[in-house]
């Protein structure tokens, strides 16, 4: 709470199923620019390269992690 607070955010408190739910109703049609993916995409691209070096970077949001 005081993190969303100093982010001058919106909290929310909800069941994850559920939650994602309401917000995606809530967003109804709205799209973040392209610009903005493009940059979500190459950062990931990046992470990727580094979090996973020996997976195709285009194949990395696919990975399932052992289980510890």
């Amino acid at each position: 709470d005081a993190d969303t607070r100093k982010q001058g955010a919106v909290g929310i408190l909800a069941d994850a199923r559920l939650g994602l739910a309401a917000l995606t109703e809530a967003l109804g049609d709205h799209s973040s620019s392209a610009a903005w993916r493009d940059t979500v995409s190459a950062a990931k691209a990046d992470w990727a390269a580094h979090r996973f070096p020996e997976i195709p970077t285009d194949h990395a949001d696919r990975v399932e992690l052992p289980s510890s």
